[in-house]
C-alpha cells in the first residue's frame, strides 16, 4: 500500500477559527496562556511589518514540537522560526 508523503493542501480558516484565532494570541500576548503557550513574532524582510501568532511549544520524550494553529498561511511564521 503506497503512502503519499505530501503535505496536505492548505485550507483557509473559516471566519470564526481567524477571530478565535486572534483572540486567543491576545491573551497569549498578555501572558494569559498555559506554560506552554507562546506569542511567536517575525519581522518581514522587506516590509519590515511584524507578524505574530500563537504557538504551542510540546516536550515529549525529551524532543521539541512547534505546533502553529491552522490561520498560519502555510505555516510561514514557524518556517521562518526554524531558519
Amino acid at each position: 500500500m503506497a503512502t503519499d508523503s505530501s503535505p496536505p493542501a492548505f485550507l483557509q480558516p473559516t471566519a470564526v477559527e481567524r477571530l478565535f484565532n486572534r483572540f486567543f494570541g491576545f491573551l497569549v500576548g498578555l501572558g494569559l496562556g498555559m506554560k506552554h503557550n507562546y506569542l511567536l513574532e517575525v519581522r518581514g524582510r522587506k516590509s519590515g511589518k511584524l507578524y505574530s501568532t500563537p504557538i504551542d511549544l510540546l516536550e515529549l520524550r525529551d524532543k521539541r514540537f512547534l505546533v502553529a494553529p491552522e490561520d498560519a498561511p502555510n505555516g510561514s511564521a514557524t518556517r521562518k522560526q526554524r531558519e
